[in-house]
């Protein structure tokens, strides 16, 4: 008999990168649109400038990672670190977010 709870344990220690549904889930090619923010990984891949909306994450905790494959700058709408207002993710650029909800905001890491 197997040990589920062994295989859980392996899992979680990242003997399988799979276990934390890093996937992508989304694609973004689009010049305008919101990034939903359970994607917990969103691809955004423009050949041109795109600018999106990041809304409230869904609970505390919440991870999302934003990857910026294409030729076009992203400029991101959101609460970040506290500030409302837009951020920019040139070509080939990570964004590595927490959702904070004691302050209302989306974390930076």
């Amino acid at each position: 008999m197997t040990d589920p709870t062994g295989a859980l344990f392996a899992q979680w220690l990242g003997l399988n990168p799979n276990f934390h549904g890093d996937q992508v889930r989304n694609v973004y090619t689009t010049t305008g649109g919101t990034i939903s923010p359970i994607d917990r990984m969103s691809l955004v891949q423009s050949a041109s400038a795109i600018a999106l909306t990041l809304p409230a994450g869904p609970r505390d905790g919440c991870p999302l990672t934003i990857k910026n494959l294409g030729a076009g700058a992203l400029t991101l709408t959101s609460t970040i670190d506290g500030t409302a207002g837009t951020t920019n993710v040139a070509s080939l650029g990570t964004l590595r977010l927490t959702w904070y909800a004691a302050a209302n905001t989306w974390l930076a890491l």
